[in-house]
Formats: C-alpha cells, structure tokens, sequence
C-alpha cells in the first residue's frame, strides 16, 4: 500500500492487487463490527450482568460475537471475489463495483456498524453514570475496574469511527457522482488516516487499561457481577 501510494502506480500484477483490495475491505469491515460486539459486550454486562454467572453462556455469546464480524465482512467480499470484476487497470489498483453496490457496502461496512456503536457506548455511558451513584452509596471499592473498561471501549470506539469517517464519506461522494472539486490527493490522505487508526488502537488499550498497584489486593478480585449481586435488575434503569 505504501508503495502504492507513494510510487503513483501498482507494480506487483493483478492477482495481488485483487488480494490487497479484498482484504483491505475485509478487515476495515471485520474492524468495526468487532468495536460494535465489544461495545454490545459491556451493554450485556451492565443490563443483564447475572448472565455472566454462567460460564457456558458466556463462551456461547464470545463465540458468537467473534463469528459475526468474519461472517459479514466474508459475505460483503465474497461477491467481489467470485464476480472476477478486473480490479488491475494498467498503472492502478481499484474496485470496479456498480453505484448501488458501492452505497450499499459503505453502509454495511462502516456507517451502519458505527450509528449501532455510537447508540450502544452512549447508553452505556448513561447507564454507567447511574451505577457509579449507586455504588458510591453503598461505597463499592472496585467501581474504578468496571468503569475504566467501559471508557476505553467508548474511547476506542469513536476514535475509529473519527479517523475512518472521512474515507467513507468521500467514497460515498464518489458512489452518488457529487466529488467533482475534491483533490485526488484528499482521498489518499483519507486512506491513510484510517490506516493509522491501526497505530492508534492498540495505543489506546495499553495507555487506557494498564494495571496500577493497589493498595488492597483483596478487592481487585471483586468482579462487577459482585459488586451488582444486591443490586436490583438493571433493566429497572431509565
């Protein structure tokens, strides 16, 4: 890719160049959904946080959650693959797809995925907000854990959507014939900014969820299924 770009021309032949395209696609896809299952996860823990009681439940829902990005993201390339659509033309690499594929897969592959994460973090958020008064009532020690996850994934989450909203903005542009005045190289920079979301991401986790010290080691082994066990259910929240 950086070759690619920085070149101005594709040099390694078209077989590579569909294989780079498909699973360029596949993992931007494969990406978000995942931040949407991880953001659906901290939903699950908060609303119905006895569910996590159950250990065979737990592994059935984190299967499941890990299927789910690969399925949708296979059944969005699968039709690029198997159409055989030329995507080498001479000095270039790109996707040659109609106008109503090209909205579609823009709304499957980011803009739907990211509305449900934006939703999800933001009710949790909320829901967060309300728990953290009820567990300075009853003095919870471990309240930090829980609520430190939490932000991290809110943070991760719009952090994604903010570095990739560009690309598909202006991919949207093109698929609707309305980017006349914008400059080539704004696409190019777009791309690049979602690929340093790669960079970003992992920074995040470890700045975000790094382990301090505590002082009393007895309550970091409390879990927030612990710490809800004598709360009332937390569909009852408004």
């Amino acid at each position: 890719m950086a070759d690619y770009l920085l070149a101005g021309s594709w040099k390694l032949g078209a077989e590579a160049c569909q294989f780079w395209v498909i699973t360029d696609i596949l993992m931007c896809t494969v990406s978000i959904i995942a931040i949407v299952m991880v953001s659906y996860d901290r939903f699950i823990y908060l609303v119905w946080p006895k569910f996590y009681a159950s250990g065979w439940k737990q592994y059935i829902l984190g299967s499941v959650m890990i299927l789910i990005p690969w399925v949708v993201g296979l059944g969005l390339v699968l039709p690029l693959w198997l159409n055989g659509q030329s995507m080498h033309q001479e000095s270039d690499c790109l996707v040659i797809l109609n106008r109503d594929f090209k909205i579609v897969s823009c709304f499957v592959s980011f803009f739907v995925p990211a509305f449900f994460a934006i939703c999800l973090n933001f009710s949790v958020l909320l829901m967060l907000c309300v728990l953290r008064r009820r567990w300075q009532e009853r003095r919870v020690p471990s309240a930090k854990r829980p609520a430190r996850q939490i932000l991290t994934v809110a943070l991760v989450s719009l952090v994604f959507v903010v570095m990739w909203l560009p690309f598909f903005v202006l991919m949207m542009l093109q698929a609707l014939n309305i980017d006349e005045g914008i400059p080539a190289r704004m696409l190019e920079l777009s791309i690049w900014l979602g690929y340093l979301n790669s960079g970003v991401t992992p920074m995040l986790w470890l700045i975000c969820c790094r382990k301090k010290p505590e002082k009393r080691p007895d309550d970091t082994m409390r879990s927030m299924i612990e710490d809800l066990n004598d709360d009332t259910e937390m569909r009852e929240i408004n």
